[in-house]
């Protein structure tokens, strides 16, 4: 009975998925919902999502505060990448921008550093001089100063988002670092193919990588350990630097090629981790309820 019960556990992903895909049935034409060959992107599909999803970055980069890291609630959409001229902040939008930092730096939406140092700027400057009332923060607050607008609540949940953003953060560019996933890509971007299959190679080489990067910073939050990259490393064993080890070691040799991208996508040691719970003891120790939640991550991605 209760492995019945667990094979009932439905994630919230999976209802928003389900949601999503029936909403969108309805738009398709009559063509493709009745037909029984499988549809596929197109190349302009591919770069239409693209540039939604750059747009979308680049609005938490422009409209954010260099000094603070904090993001406008709201901006008009014909600036041009410049500001709004509008200083009301929301802890929220900063939360989601967090994220959206983690996925322009993915996509190389812009630079590494560049990205970096706003992260870091936006989580020094929160910790050191956000206003905040017994660990809560202001709903809206000046870009600038941080200082309410306002009659803002406190408000606990948009206080989480904000939290969220910063413990995934914490955990994609931790796992980046120690496993060298920003070097392999820049790797990657100075090798030149030769012919149609060679550029597949490497594209499909690049999404493994992708999704070994995405998978690990996903399993270090849903450690339990607040994003802390070390309290994973110790729950998972020697996995962990043996996987860092042989990346090195493809790295150490600064000469790029389609044989060293491939064998690092392929790294046993990355499909090990990745395809492994590494849950600490304390976690499954937890309530069922929670257990069955599996990642907390999976809303972040």
């Amino acid at each position: 009975m209760a492995d019945q019960e667990k094979n009932l556990v439905v994630s919230r992903r999976d209802v928003l998925k389900g949601l999503v895909a029936a909403a969108g049935c309805g738009l398709l034409p009559e063509s493709i919902r009745s037909s029984s060959v499988p549809w596929r992107l197109t190349r302009t599909d591919e770069a239409f999502l693209d540039d939604l999803e750059r747009q979308g970055c680049l609005f938490f980069w422009d409209q954010a505060s260099p000094r603070t890291g904090q993001v406008l609630d709201r901006a008009r959409n014909d600036l041009n990448g410049r500001r709004d001229s509008r200083r009301i902040a929301s802890i929220a939008s900063t939360g989601f921008g967090l994220t959206a930092l983690c996925i322009a730096d993915h996509r190389g939406y812009l630079p590494h550093a560049q990205i970096l140092n706003r992260v870091k700027t936006t989580l020094r400057w929160h910790l050191n001089w956000m206003p905040e009332v017994h660990g809560f923060f202001y709903h809206f607050t000046d870009v600038e100063t941080g200082q309410r607008w306002a009659n803002s609540e406190i408000s606990p949940i948009d206080t989480a988002i904000l939290l969220c953003g910063m413990l995934t953060a914490k955990a994609y560019f931790a796992v980046s670092d120690r496993f060298g996933f920003d070097r392999i890509d820049r790797m990657t971007g100075e090798i030149a193919t030769g012919d149609y299959y060679e550029g597949l190679a490497l594209q499909k080489a690049r999404d493994s990588l992708e999704n070994a990067q995405r998978e690990l910073a996903q399993k270090v939050i849903a450690n339990g350990s607040d994003g802390d990259l070390a309290a994973w490393e110790a729950a998972a064993g020697g996995r962990v630097a043996a996987t860092a080890e042989q990346v090195e070691k493809i790295l150490s040799d600064r000469r790029p090629s389609m044989a060293k991208v491939a064998v690092a996508a392929s790294s046993r040691p990355f499909r090990s981790m990745v395809a492994s719970g590494n849950v600490s003891s304390h976690r499954r120790a937890m309530s069922v309820s929670r257990r069955g939640d599996r990642s907390r991550a999976n809303d972040f991605f």
